[in-house]
């Protein structure tokens, strides 16, 4: 995931979370996105393993650009605090 410039944010068991344009976004974090999940299917499939693996892949896309007064935090999504 490296590779792609995910950020591992979260193991959940056997699943992880990765973040994509975090800390630094890129124009094409949507493909890094889908190149990523691709890679991780076939680097699962490929796996030796005395029973069938499962792979399920999942994406969430969320625009979103903030910064920080001193006493305020803003985001362009409206989730202000």
């Amino acid at each position: 995931m490296k590779r792609f410039g995910g950020f591992i944010a979260k193991y959940m068991g056997d699943g992880v979370l990765i973040y994509f344009g975090y800390p630094q976004a890129h124009e094409d974090d949507a493909e890094r996105v889908v190149r990523a999940g691709l890679e991780l299917i076939a680097a699962v499939g490929a796996l030796r393993a005395s029973s069938p693996l499962q792979t399920r892949v999942g994406k969430r896309a969320h625009g979103r650009v903030g910064g920080a007064t001193q006493r305020r935090s803003f985001h362009s999504d409206g989730d202000n605090g």
